[in-house]
């Protein structure tokens, strides 16, 4: 096990582990509910949207995966990751996917609308010289 997430209405929570897989597990019964496969290395980071059917995952393959929890498959890849992707988180109130790995990047990605898929920030806090000097870049 390498991470976890709760459901926001505390119904069922999900797991990352080393074997690749994002597993969704009753809360209440503590039952597997069902196993997402689709990374080809260990999976780091997961969070779940309240405001959506989504569930995102991160792992050592340099993947960021969008799962539509109402049909269990990935339904966006998010790329730009040099090396492993270590956490991820969404903002509270906007519909942001916040991920962060390796390279010492945290990228910021709209998630809702599917024509913002290629579009992210892109924040380097920690270079590695050190310096502390956030420079932005916006792609498409």
């Amino acid at each position: 096990m390498r991470c976890v997430a709760v459901e926001p209405g505390n119904e069922w929570f999900v797991t990352g582990s080393a074997d690749k897989t994002v597993k969704v597990w009753d809360l209440a019964s503590g039952t597997l509910k069902i196993t997402l496969t689709g990374h080809i290395s260990s999976v780091r980071g997961v969070a779940v949207s309240e405001r959506s059917p989504y569930l995102f995952s991160v792992g050592d393959d340099k993947l960021v995966k969008c799962w539509d929890l109402e049909v269990n498959k990935v339904i966006r890849h998010y790329h730009g990751h040099l090396s492993g992707v270590y956490t991820c988180a969404l903002h509270p109130t906007l519909d942001l996917l916040f991920t962060g790995g390796r390279d010492s990047t945290v990228r910021v990605r709209s998630f809702f609308f599917s024509f913002f898929f290629d579009t992210f920030f892109y924040f380097d806090w920690l270079s590695r010289s050190g310096t502390s000097a956030p420079k932005t870049m916006c792609t498409s």
